[in-house]
């Protein structure tokens, strides 16, 4: 009788810990469908979260998130070959960049548009003695992700301009964008947020070579953008108020709406582009106020979704040249202030 009863106590535990490992494995699940339903919301509504929203949720979500990616073909030797990049890189120090707006998101194709400067600032080039490097790396811990992105320039000689670069700049954080060798493909590293670091700063001066190697880093999951902005070589032009005419020149990229003298005046032309600007990317300033001019969707200007826009101050747009007469706007470039 006596063993029959410790059985049954046996037993009795056994099915009363089962049941708390299903308690505790529906709690566990809730939980998770919380924290990833989340996450996957917040990416819908903002593509630069998708990745950190796929981390939450798991490998399950993965699978099903691989949708998005769809089929990778192979591509040409041409395109596998290394040597891509061109010699000319822009570096744009942290202190440069006007930070009192939003900085430029990336669209779902993956395109960055103009970096706004302060004013008076423009974007300085460094021409490399040999092809710039550009590497990344994702490495799967025990417990997270790490990544890494580099990029090394090499520069030619002992210059005294090289040198001061040297002494002020290693440890600074910077936006690096350099172009593709032969094409107009133009890629951004880097925010306010994840700059790219020059990490060391090494000189030779030996019968090998006479020159000094930048490295700059990030840890960051964020791979290089395409950049369809406007590389910053003057100020922006400034059009007369109550122009009717967004009138595009040579060299400048970068053009400021002024506010209206009496009532809003939308503008509805342009002028200055000739066929071989397609392709080229023009963005536009606002410093408006009670009577800020307006951009319209018509047959001049294709905006997205129709929607107008108000070239009151802090808000810019970014429009790429589609022929002579028409500008489409880059999708997702757009800051409108109220």
């Amino acid at each position: 009788m006596k063993k029959q009863t410790i059985k049954q106590a046996i037993h009795a535990h056994k099915m009363d810990m089962a049941r708390k490992r299903k308690l505790m494995l529906t709690l566990f699940l809730v939980v998770f469908g919380l924290f990833a339903g989340t996450a996957l919301a917040a990416a819908a509504f903002d593509a630069t979260l998708l990745s950190d929203a796929l981390t939450v949720s798991g490998s399950t979500v993965m699978a099903g998130s691989m949708a998005l990616i769809g089929n990778i073909e192979d591509t040409s030797d041409k395109d596998a070959a290394g040597g891509q990049i061109a010699y000319q890189v822009w570096l744009i120090h942290l202190s440069q960049v006007d930070q009192n707006g939003p900085f430029p998101k990336p669209n779902a194709n993956r395109e960055v548009a103009t970096i706004p400067l302060k004013s008076g600032e423009v974007m300085y080039s460094f021409e490399a003695h040999d092809i710039p490097t550009d590497d990344g790396k994702s490495e799967k811990g025990d417990f997270t992700t790490t990544n890494t992105n580099t990029f090394v320039i090499q520069m030619s000689g002992n210059r005294d301009k090289l040198l001061d670069f040297m002494e002020e700049f290693t440890g600074g954080k910077f936006i690096i964008i350099y172009r593709e060798c032969e094409s107009d493909n133009y890629f951004v590293m880097g925010n306010p947020c994840k700059p790219m670091i020059l990490k060391t700063s090494e000189r030779a001066n030996n019968k090998e070579k006479r020159g000094i190697t930048f490295t700059f880093e990030s840890s960051t999951w964020r791979q290089p953008y395409k950049y369809v902005g406007a590389i910053v070589r003057s100020e922006p032009v400034q059009l007369a108020a109550d122009t009717d005419t967004l009138a595009i020149i040579a060299n400048n990229d970068r053009y400021i709406l002024q506010n209206c003298t009496e009532s809003a005046v939308p503008v509805t032309k342009i002028s200055g582009l000739t066929a071989n600007d397609k392709g080229r990317t023009i963005t536009v300033i606002g410093t408006g106020s009670d009577k800020a001019a307006t951009i319209e969707d018509g047959a001049v200007f294709v905006l997205e979704g129709g929607v107008t826009w108000t070239a009151k101050t802090g808000s810019s747009i970014t429009f790429r040249v589609l022929d002579p007469t028409r500008l489409v706007e880059v999708s997702g470039a757009r800051v409108q202030t109220v």
